[in-house]
């Protein structure tokens, strides 16, 4: 038979052991919140010398930042669920957030083609007013190589997804292009 003093040592046994896994949760999200704001200051301050409110306008910057600082917090959060140990809702929960760091990973590599894209065709364009549509071309290029990779690393896990979302990218870009070239 069970002793009615073996059930409460049980009990306070396991509300010592969640007592303490809710501090160091509890500890892990303040300091992500720290490292979240820390990370943000530091980068304003660095892309304000750099002085990129300039080149991307209507607060594009300061939303980057807020992401960022976000995925931070995000991450301790979900670290601090795993530190509580509930199995349901840390391993769930994990998965649902793997996205956001590939969602800025893709956003970062869009925006990278799209950059380069247009530096070779600014360049094209100016050495060689004849080649401007060489220059289009490697524009919508790259624009497209990015928005395939970017594709990429937010559904690495899925092979089909990747080939569906990759042909109907493909053919909504081709009717763009199409589109846009008719005479």
């Amino acid at each position: 038979m069970v002793n009615v003093l073996d059930v409460i040592k049980e009990f306070t046994l396991n509300s010592r052991e969640i007592g303490s896994d809710l501090v160091i949760a509890f500890i892990i999200i303040v300091i992500g919140i720290f490292i979240g704001k820390f990370v943000k200051l530091v980068l304003n301050r660095f892309l304000g010398r750099l002085k990129v409110d300039k080149l991307f306008k209507f607060g594009t910057v300061e939303v980057g930042l807020t992401i960022i600082k976000w995925a931070i917090y995000l991450f301790f959060i979900s670290f601090a669920i795993q530190q509580l140990k509930i199995p349901y809702l840390s391993n769930g929960f994990i998965e649902s957030l793997a996205i956001i760091p590939r969602s800025i990973g893709a956003f970062i590599v869009i925006i990278a083609g799209f950059l380069f894209g247009k530096y070779l065709k600014d360049n094209i364009t100016q050495a060689n007013k004849e080649w401007s549509l060489l220059g289009h071309i490697s524009f919508y290029f790259f624009l497209y190589l990015s928005f395939i990779i970017s594709i990429q690393l937010i559904f690495f896990s899925n092979a089909f997804l990747i080939s569906w979302i990759s042909l109907i990218l493909t053919s909504f870009f081709l009717l763009f292009l199409v589109l846009k070239n008719r005479k």
